[in-house]
């Protein structure tokens, strides 16, 4: 099979883009070179909000817009390449969010049977799978992390609830004496402190991935 230039350079840019920490890109392109690409028109829809999360989708040409809630607010678009709909298919919650295409899209789609037997490998491009998912899902959560810093800066401390959050609902309020059940709330490991279904292997991973990022980033910031 001769090699997919586009997956190749949709790899690179995300482990680049995401401080990976070592990925054999060799052996995790040969383990998504052999799934079937799907192509989708402008205006298609990849994903629903509120539908379940079956599959996640490695976009590898195009451009995608996000959007949530009653009226379809807008929230970014999106363009390749980059991975869709993972954190939906790793915690196992519905879709947070609509994804519709705004040009002409290719994607690979991995199931979400597929996504754990991908995961559950002890071979290097298993491994290098499972760094990309956390990878991006690190991304994600650092860009979160960002806007919300954002609103802080702009807001204060009494920043509006539209302007964080579209859904109507509080957010759960934890028991008294600070964390769940009572005890005191700690810094701890990631698995303690997240409740939502990741696998705690993961988690160790991401915790990896966390330290290769802050180290990075303590670096530039010395060299400025």
């Amino acid at each position: 099979m001769a090699p997919d230039l586009r997956l190749n350079r949709a790899l690179h840019e995300l482990l680049t883009r995401f401080k990976a920490c070592p990925v054999d890109v060799a052996e995790l392109r040969a383990l998504l070179q052999p799934l079937p690409r799907e192509e989708f028109p402008i205006g298609a829809s990849i994903y629903r909000e509120g539908e379940p999360s079956e599959c996640l989708h490695l976009l590898l040409d195009g451009t995608v817009r996000v959007s949530a809630g009653s009226q379809k607010t807008v929230l970014t678009t999106i363009s390749a390449p980059t991975v869709l709909g993972h954190l939906g298919v790793l915690t196992g919650l519905p879709r947070s969010a609509s994804i519709d295409t705004v040009s002409p899209a290719v994607l690979i789609r991995i199931g979400q049977a597929q996504v754990r037997e991908l995961s559950a490998g002890s071979g290097a491009g298993n491994q290098a799978f499972r760094r990309l998912m956390l990878a991006t899902m690190g991304g994600l959560m650092s860009d979160t992390n960002q806007q919300l810093q954002e609103l802080v800066t702009e807001y204060g401390e009494s920043i509006p609830r539209g302007a964080a959050r579209l859904q109507g609902e509080e957010p759960p309020r934890p028991p008294k004496g600070g964390g769940r059940s009572g005890v005191p709330a700690s810094p701890g490991h990631a698995a303690d402190r997240l409740s939502s279904g990741f696998d705690p292997d993961l988690l160790d991973e991401l915790e990896n991935i966390r330290l290769v990022q802050t180290e990075d980033d303590r670096r530039h910031k010395y060299k400025r």
